[in-house]
C-alpha cells in the first residue's frame, strides 16, 4: 500500500506563517511540523511501504526536511511545476504516475490519529473508499457529502443544507487493480478539461459516481482528525496538543 500526501498548495490563508515555508512544515505547539506527525505516523502504523508527497510552494524544504527526519527511503518527493495555476487534482495525477497498486490519498494540511488510520486502513476489500464523519453543523468550507440511502451520490463544498449527509476528511483509498485503473484513467480524463484546472482531487469521486461505480463509506469519529486551512484551525489544533490529549501516541 502507497500513500500520496498533496503538499504542493501556498497556504495562502495561513499567512503570515507560510511565507517562508509550506504549511506541511508550519510548526504546533510542541515544535514539531504537520508533516513530521503524518510520516511518522504512516511508518509507524506499518501498513504504508511508501509515501509519496507531491510538493509545489517551497518544495526543497520538504525534501530537506524528509532527509533530516531519515525518511528519504520511505518518502518519495514528487514536484508539481503546476501549483501555482491549478489545485490539487492536477498534484494527484501527478502523484499517481508512481503509484504501482493499492493506495491512500490524503492532503498536506490533515492530522489523524493512530485509531483513525488503522480504522482506515483495516477495510481490506476491493473498492473506492471515501473516508467521511457527521457533525451536527456544516460550514461553507467543509467539503461535504450528498446521500440518499448510504449512497453517496456527490462530493462538493457547494452542497445545501439540506442535502448535507456527512463531511469529506480528505482521505480515500483505492484497493483493487481494477478499481487502481480506472482512478488513473479517470484522473489522466479530468485534467485534460480546463475547467478542472482549480477542481479538488475529490473530484474524482463525481466523475467516478456519474460512470454508475458505487462509492464505498469508511465513517470515522469527528475528533479524531483536523485539518489546518486558516489561523483559527492551528489554535484549536495548539490547544488539543497543549493538553496531551491526541497526538502523543495517538489512540488505537
Amino acid at each position: 500500500m502507497q500513500i500520496i500526501i498533496l503538499a504542493a498548495g501556498k497556504g495562502s490563508r495561513l499567512m503570515p506563517l507560510t511565507k517562508n515555508k509550506p504549511k506541511p512544515l508550519v510548526e504546533l505547539e510542541d515544535g514539531r511540523s504537520i508533516l513530521e506527525r503524518q510520516v511518522e505516523l504512516l511508518d509507524d502504523i506499518g501498513a504504508v511501504e511508501e509515501v509519496i508527497v507531491v510538493v509545489g510552494y517551497k518544495g526543497q524544504m520538504i525534501e530537506d526536511k524528509i532527509e533530516e527526519l531519515g525518511y528519504d527511503e520511505f518518502v518519495e518527493i514528487v514536484y508539481n511545476p503546476f501549483y501555482d495555476v491549478s489545485d490539487n487534482l492536477h498534484s494527484f495525477w501527478l502523484g499517481l504516475m508512481n503509484v504501482e497498486g493499492d493506495f491512500a490519498i490524503t492532503n498536506g494540511d490533515n492530522l489523524f490519529n493512530k485509531r483513525l488510520l488503522h480504522d482506515v486502513f483495516s477495510k481490506n476489500g476491493d473498492g473506492i473508499y471515501l473516508t467521511i464523519d457527521h457533525k451536527e453543523e456544516y460550514v461553507d468550507d467543509d467539503m461535504k457529502v450528498s446521500m440518499q440511502n448510504g449512497v453517496v451520490n456527490k462530493v462538493s463544498k457547494d452542497i445545501s443544507q439540506e442535502e448535507i449527509s456527512a463531511e469529506s476528511i480528505g482521505l480515500g483509498k483505492i484497493v483493487g487493480k481494477e478499481n487502481v485503473e480506472l482512478v488513473k484513467s479517470t484522473v489522466n480524463e479530468l485534467i485534460k478539461e480546463e475547467d478542472n484546472k482549480k477542481s479538488y482531487w475529490l473530484e474524482l469521486y463525481n466523475d467516478l459516481l456519474q460512470k454508475d461505480k458505487d462509492i464505498k463509506t469508511i465513517e470515522v469519529n469527528q475528533s479524531d482528525w483536523f485539518e489546518m486551512d486558516i489561523h483559527s484551525d492551528k489554535e484549536i489544533i495548539d490547544a488539543v496538543i497543549s493538553k496531551n490529549s491526541f497526538f502523543v501516541e495517538g489512540e488505537e
